[in-house]
């Protein structure tokens, strides 16, 4: 079973603790001098990431 922190890629973790203390993605984006698309598609792979992790437990 791997844990959230080891399943996501080092930008995605920077993505992730900003996005859970409420910046949304141009705030994000911003932060990490990059462009709200690859911020938005982190977030999207982070769902996925996030879903998958879940299931592992619960099952």
């Amino acid at each position: 079973m791997n844990t959230l922190s080891e399943v996501l890629s080092p930008f995605e973790k920077q993505v992730f603790d900003l996005h859970v203390t409420g910046m949304n993605y141009a705030e994000i984006a911003k932060v990490l001098d990059t462009d709200s698309k690859s911020t938005d598609n982190a977030l999207t792979r982070i769902k996925g990431k996030v879903r998958k992790v879940i299931d592992s437990v619960a099952q």
